[in-house]
């Protein structure tokens, strides 16, 4: 219901969207994860809880999120530097990356509030629970 937080969320859609249907167009439908549909719901739940808390929460939790991502493209863009092939994909990896470091620090500055236990321990499960998808993603 929160007008800033939805155009926050509407102006990241695009973006997202574009990241997605990339990825979409570079893996084939039977290379993709079995895990799609519990992350969906894993993901719905990590953006709804935090709005009973409000703006702060909110933004908090997509700092936390897009903390883990930009970590997870910057381990990827360093594999394809150890092959040193994929010069393509590596620039798509980094302009992503870009994107969702600007998205992390956008809500970082929105969450000017100092967070309590609860905030910092709901930013370290995001943390953790993120490291067991990709792991799982790794061996499903």
């Amino acid at each position: 219901k929160d007008p800033e937080i939805r155009a926050f969320s509407s102006e990241h859609l695009q973006t997202e969207q574009r990241h997605l249907n990339a990825m979409n167009e570079l893996l084939p439908v039977f290379r993709r994860s079995w895990l799609l549909v519990p992350w969906r719901i894993a993901g719905f739940i990590t953006g709804a809880l935090p709005v009973l808390f409000g703006q702060a929460a909110v933004y908090r939790t997509i700092a936390a999120v897009e903390t883990f991502v930009n970590l997870h493209y910057q381990e990827q863009i360093e594999k394809l530097n150890a092959l040193g092939n994929h010069q393509a994909l590596k620039a798509q990896l980094s302009e992503f990356q870009m994107d969702e470091c600007a998205h992390r620090d956008e809500a970082a500055a929105k969450s000017t509030k100092p967070g309590g236990l609860f905030a910092w321990r709901w930013v370290g499960a995001i943390g953790t629970g993120s490291k067991v998808a990709v792991t799982l993603a790794r061996f499903i």
